[in-house]
């Protein structure tokens, strides 16, 4: 169904709306590829000798829809340690708003009163790369399956 636009203004909400759904897309977009960092750089370069591994952390981040702020549009990934399940037996999980942190940075011996200390493991840099090596193509196929034309 086409949709006529005799104004700007008509013509900034039709674009602005799809926008916002693009955004949506590209935001669940960075996601999928934040987990999939996770995944590599995080569960598959350290296997954990004092406690048994959730996988929460990967899951524990949320996209908030996008929306305009000003002249601007805005979304966000944000951590969520209430996604994660607690189990302070093996001390695991009990600093879980710092989790994001201990993964990237690592832990020195004792922290959690074991004897190794954990690696840092750097899952950011590359869902940076995957999020700048992709993020036109992303937000090209949102506008196409929107039934944009875009070159």
């Amino acid at each position: 169904m086409a949709v006529e636009i005799r104004t700007e203004a008509q013509l900034n909400k039709a674009l602005s709306t799809i926008t916002l759904s693009v955004l949506d897309d590209v935001l669940e977009n960075m996601r999928d590829a934040l987990e999939n960092c996770i995944e590599e750089e995080v569960y598959s370069t350290y296997e954990p000798m004092y406690y048994e591994r959730t996988y929460d952390f990967r899951m524990a981040w949320e996209v908030e829809k996008a929306k305009i702020i000003g002249a601007a549009m805005s979304g966000e990934i944000d951590f969520n340690p209430d996604l994660l399940d607690v189990d302070e037996t093996y001390f695991q999980h009990t600093q879980a708003e710092q989790l994001a942190e201990l993964v990237y940075n690592g832990y020195p011996p004792n922290w959690t009163n074991a004897v190794n200390s954990t690696p840092a493991r750097n899952y950011w840099n590359p869902f940076i790369t995957i999020v700048n090596d992709n993020f036109r193509n992303w937000v090209k196929e949102g506008y196409i399956k929107r039934g944009l034309v875009v070159l």
